[in-house]
């Protein structure tokens, strides 16, 4: 994994080489067909940035698994070892419950996960159709999955509890209250009290459907069926909260970002956006909110591409490439997101949003479930074997009244 990590690095660098030819130049040689050939290595960057993510990810997550196990270890006055070889056999369970129902377990295995304290149908539950809890490490993997496809969760701040139970967040506007200067033993006058309010993240149910397996595929020893049944969830499991997280109504649902932010500009076309709107939706942040970390636009790529091709008052192009140091590409100074469910640049749309987009927050209960059906006639009568995973999450913007998340609204 660290070759790979290092060639991807290595290609980078002559990626932005070849970058560094062209950004170089002077304005006047720097035509529109260079400011192409820019966004084309810039989107090779972009692809290779996500690339050594996604690895980097992995080792940390290889690093963490190690520490998790230590602290396990500690918790249970067991070796290391012992626990790694829990784990396995834990997954070694897993698989085979996949494969041929919770009926066949052992009473080996009834007691191994019972003794490891394994929540799944054999303890107490019979009466779920095959219903059973994700081991831990594994229901991990597929968290894993949803960060490595990015979306909402590339900038949201994502929180882990162990349960459902409702978490609240206080929120609170202070208005333009600001300090006062005492003369030598004036006493403190008294303020204004800021505004207080809260959100609460609960956790909705999120399932992925049914999923349909042939049960000769299912049986197949050869068949990684845990990582091909997790990547399959983690998809569709991806697609519902990225919509929801960003235009979810809030009513029985999560309450989407897109909808959470305070409207910022309307643009006066209702067809195509201009700089100047942008420059609009910016100031439309209060100045000492847009000077912290972590301030950045999102966007569906179709407006990326609108946006790369905008220019300022000089006819120089708003869209800054990455740069050799690791520095995203930027609009206005400002990094940027993709982020598909956001609507397209159309009528009464809001395309666009700018802020402190890490202010959304959200929770995921660590716990996932499978049900495996082995009898359900529709799936029967063709071989196959159903699969349903249910997982529990919230999101929610943790602002005040939209302070510090904008958004700009398309004219009707």
């Amino acid at each position: 994994m660290t070759i790979l990590l290092n060639t991807l690095r290595d290609k980078r660098a002559e990626v932005f080489k070849a970058l560094g030819e062209i950004t170089s130049l002077t304005f006047e040689n720097y035509t529109d067909e260079m400011h192409e050939k820019v966004i084309d290595l810039n989107d090779q960057v972009e692809k290779l940035d996500g690339q050594i993510e996604v690895l980097n990810r992995a080792l940390k997550s290889e690093a963490d698994k190690a520490e998790y196990i230590n602290v396990l270890a500690d918790d249970y006055n067991m070796s290391p070892d012992q626990i790694q070889a829990n784990m396995v056999r834990s997954e070694s369970i897993f698989d085979n419950v996949l494969r041929f129902g919770v009926q066949a377990m052992s009473a080996e295995d009834v007691e191994f996960v019972r003794a490891a304290q394994i929540q799944n149908a054999m303890d107490g539950t019979t009466d779920v159709k095959g219903g059973f809890y994700i081991p831990t490490e594994i229901a991990k993997k597929a968290i894993t999955k949803l960060q490595d496809l990015g979306g909402i969760r590339s900038y949201a701040t994502i929180i882990t509890t162990g349960t459902g139970n409702p978490i609240s967040f206080p929120t609170f506007d202070d208005g333009d209250n600001e300090g006062e200067l005492l003369a030598t033993d004036d006493p403190a006058t008294d303020g204004d009290d800021p505004v207080a309010g809260s959100i609460t993240l609960g956790a909705f149910k999120m399932s992925t459907k049914m999923l349909a397996v042939d049960e000769s595929l299912v049986q197949d020893t050869g068949f990684d069926l845990i990582n091909e049944i997790l990547t399959i969830m983690a998809m569709r499991w991806f697609r519902l909260e990225s919509r929801l997280y960003t235009v979810g109504t809030g009513v029985s649902q999560p309450k989407g970002i897109v909808v959470s932010a305070a409207l910022g500009h309307t643009t006066d076309l209702p067809a195509a956006f201009t700089f100047d709107d942008l420059i609009e939706l910016e100031h439309s942040l209060d100045p000492v909110v847009r000077k912290m970390a972590g301030v950045a636009w999102s966007f569906n790529d179709k407006t990326l591409k609108i946006i790369k091709k905008l220019k300022n008052a000089e006819g120089d192009y708003i869209w800054k490439g990455a740069t050799a140091d690791g520095q995203p590409a930027t609009i206005l100074g400002y990094p940027y997101h993709i982020n598909e469910k956001i609507d397209d640049a159309t009528a009464s749309n809001y395309p666009i949003i700018f802020g402190m987009l890490s202010n959304y927050y959200v929770r995921d209960v660590e716990r996932k479930s499978m049900k495996r059906f082995d009898n359900a006639p529709e799936y029967a009568k063709l071989d196959q074997i159903a699969f349903l995973g249910i997982k529990r999450g919230d999101g929610h913007l943790r602002d005040f009244e939209g302070q510090t998340v904008k958004k700009m609204k398309m004219h009707a």
